[in-house]
């Protein structure tokens, strides 16, 4: 029933699980049908009906969402990344850039999952569509703006990501939602603050020598030297997002050889990586350069470049966006929509071979938000905050099977 699926770049490698046409997830969510497998497991789309009070009357519709499954290894459990996506998504609920989380945690014995709002194509794929493969500047730096914005509240939070990439961002979903930009994949996620014996907040000890986890592309030198990551690697990958969305590719995009001659390649590219970039980039890029492990990144200077830079371009915010109407790839987007490939029909599940049962269906085992008007408040019924082990790199070990508990409780601080 499962079988090993791998790949490079994901922040997931796992037993694939399957579930089958109409099957029921907590006695609410229905399998629809497959929208994709890879190094994550394998994602399918699911549909709940939901009733709401709209002008006083009682309105029911149906929300369809995309379930994200991951195999239990017992052998391994650091391989269970969506615990990692769970914990993250709970904290950033407030946040515009990343999926609104419906459900999660540890579905039967084998099988974690998590139900999530759905989102269109990655900026990867929208970028790929635009001739010469970039994007105009006012589309690349109000992308980019937003981008930095989803990072900075990742940050505040407690939180670096590890693997920020244009595949990691999306666009909303079509036609209503494209102008949002979302961040997804938390898989490789890490605090970077660990709770000190008197209470208090502090940077994780940097390790020696730390694990490789991103995407050799983006990923910083820092990174590629296996020093730990800190909020500074995070940025170094966002710039580098920034310049390929305005020069359509990296210096260093062909460079076939090793992870060790990659990097150096980085940063032989690093004098004239900006030279046909907006020269105000400059001030970002010699901060970024400034900051060490343990370093707050100057987010207001950047946001203002950004601003500045828009401004000199006489960008406005109403502008269409390259995939929108009046945009440089409109009508190369409309024909990726429309072309799009249906999801993949399931099988229907054979008499022979039932459901795995759930472990419980408590709350807390389960975080169901869907019908709550205020999602953010609804996760106080939840399980206490666990705070993770700063010698691992892996899901923090708990005392039960619980996948949707937090951690780094802030108290209403901010960790920035």
């Amino acid at each position: 029933m499962a079988a090993n699926t791998a790949e490079t770049s994901s922040s997931t490698e796992s037993f694939t699980p399957n579930f089958y046409d109409g099957d029921l997830i907590c006695g609410r969510w229905k399998v629809e049908g497959e929208i994709g497998r890879g190094g994550c497991g394998v994602v399918y789309q699911v549909s709940a009906k939901v009733t709401e009070q709209v002008n006083g009357a009682m309105t029911e519709r149906i929300i369809h969402a995309a379930m994200k499954c991951e195999g239990v290894d017992p052998k391994d459990r650091y391989s269970e990344t969506l615990h990692s996506e769970v914990t993250v998504l709970r904290r950033m609920q407030r946040s515009e850039h990343v999926c609104r989380l419906y459900l999660g945690g540890r579905f039967s014995a084998s099988v974690n999952v998590v139900i999530m709002s759905l989102v269109g194509r990655s900026l990867s794929f929208m970028r790929r569509l635009c001739k010469n493969q970039r994007f105009s500047t006012s589309t690349a730096i109000r992308v980019a703006f937003q981008c930095l914005e989803a990072i900075q509240e990742l940050h505040f939070i407690g939180y670096i990501h590890r693997d920020i990439k244009a595949g990691n961002f999306a666009i909303g979903i079509y036609p209503d939602d494209v102008r949002r930009i979302v961040l997804l994949d938390f898989g490789f996620a890490r605090p970077y603050l660990k709770k000190g014996y008197d209470g208090e907040m502090r940077h994780r000890y940097p390790r020696s020598r730390a694990p490789f986890l991103g995407t050799d592309r983006y990923c910083s030198m820092n990174c590629a030297d296996r020093k730990e990551q800190g909020r500074c690697d995070d940025l170094w990958s966002w710039m580098f997002m920034l310049v390929e969305f305005i020069e359509g590719k990296l210096p260093w995009k062909n460079c076939g050889g090793k992870a060790a001659e990659l990097n150096r390649e980085k940063r032989r590219a690093l004098d004239t990586l900006l030279d046909r970039c907006p020269r105000q980039l400059y001030r970002i890029f010699d901060h970024i350069q400034t900051l060490k492990y343990a370093d707050r990144p100057d987010y207001n200077m950047m946001f203002s470049t950004l601003r500045e830079i828009w401004n000199l371009k006489r960008v406005s915010q109403e502008d269409p966006y390259d995939w929108e109407e009046g945009g440089r790839c409109h009508e190369q987007y409309l024909e990726a929509e429309l072309s799009r490939p249906q999801m993949k029909k399931l099988e229907v599940r054979p008499d022979d071979e039932p459901m795995q049962p759930m472990l419980n269906s408590d709350s807390d085992y389960f975080s169901d938000n869907m019908l709550s008007p205020k999602i953010t408040e609804s996760f106080s019924s939840l399980s206490s905050a666990s705070t993770p082990s700063a010698s691992n790199d892996g899901p923090a070990k708990t005392e039960s099977v619980v996948t949707i508990i937090g951690t780094l409780e802030s108290n209403g601080e901010s960790y920035c």
